[in-house]
Formats: structure tokens, C-alpha cells, sequence
């Protein structure tokens, strides 16, 4: 979870208003103790923190985010299991559409809402 949007990190540095997210989109191109310490560009990740995508369009960025909000809902909050129905608000919006994928994966009914006819494929 984001310690800083949760104020349990805030560090001296970092007035508001700030950015929450640490996410980031980019290449390896270096790895270990031999990357440059000056290179401000670079972005020091460990290697368990890197997940491979399969290209690098920014759009890929937001589905981290979106995943993890819509399986902790689903899985951690709500106790999903199968052959169940699932309601799903704003099933029009990131988190929303991979809830429905995630819920009706696990084998349930799903039923979506959203604020308008044409987001809902009406």
C-alpha cells in the first residue's frame, strides 16, 4: 500500500501537493552496483519489485494499479469465491473492467454498473 497517501510516510523532502504513485514504465538497462549514482534519469528498483510487460505504451502502467485495487477488493475485502454473484460499480472504469475480468474468471455472475448508457455498450 502508499504509506505517503496513507500519511504514515512523509518524508522531509516532500511537501504537498505530491505525486502518490511510484510506479514506473522504462527499460533495464544496467543492473547491479555499476549503475551510475550521478545519473539522475535512472530509477534504482530491486529486482523482485520489476515486473516484464510486453511493450513499453504507457497504457500498461495504469493496469499495476488497477489489478491490485480490484483483486484486493474482490479477493481480501469481499472474501470472493466462486458460483457467486458479484456486483461491480463503475464496472465501466479501470479497476471496474478488471474486476469483472477477475470475478467472472473465478466463475461467478457478474453484474456491472455505470454512470451512463454508452458506457455501458447500450
Amino acid at each position: 500500500m502508499n504509506y505517503i497517501s496513507n500519511a504514515k510516510y512523509v518524508p522531509n523532502t516532500i511537501k504537498p501537493p505530491f505525486d502518490v504513485g511510484f510506479e514506473a514504465l522504462g527499460q533495464i538497462v544496467q543492473g547491479g552496483s555499476t549503475v551510475p549514482k550521478e545519473a539522475i534519469e535512472y530509477n534504482k528498483a530491486s529486482y523482485k519489485s520489476v515486473i516484464q510487460v510486453p511493450s513499453s505504451r504507457i497504457e500498461i502502467l495504469s493496469l499495476l494499479t488497477s489489478g491490485v485495487t480490484s483483486s484486493i477488493a474482490l479477493e481480501e475485502t469481499n472474501r470472493m469465491k466462486s458460483g457467486e454473484t458479484v456486483l461491480v460499480t463503475a464496472a465501466a472504469g479501470g479497476a471496474g473492467q478488471i474486476a469483472v475480468q477477475f470475478a467472472k474468471s473465478a466463475g461467478n455472475h457478474v453484474i456491472g454498473t455505470c454512470s451512463s448508457d454508452e458506457k455501458g455498450g447500450l
